[in-house]
């Protein structure tokens, strides 16, 4: 009768130890939770769904940022 009440102690010290894993991995995951909402909320991000959702690709971007930028500095250069 002893050893069925020992084993039934480390039973439950067992599931306690379980249940505090579980919380922890709980709590962890609602973590990477909010870290991976706020990079969907970067603006970074959007930026790179938006370019990705357009089908036009990388290669087109970087054409448009460049002939921006290469304007930029003609006007930079012009005024000084």
């Amino acid at each position: 009768q002893d050893n069925d009440w020992t084993a039934d102690a480390e039973t439950v010290t067992d599931k306690d130890i379980l249940r505090r894993r579980i919380a922890t991995a709980r709590e962890r995951i609602a973590a990477m939770q909010s870290e991976i909402d706020a990079i969907y909320a970067d603006e970074t991000w959007q930026l790179i769904e938006s370019i990705a959702a357009e089908g036009t690709g990388w290669d087109a971007y970087f054409a448009e940022t460049k002939a921006l930028m290469e304007a930029e500095l003609a006007e930079m250069m012009r005024d000084g």
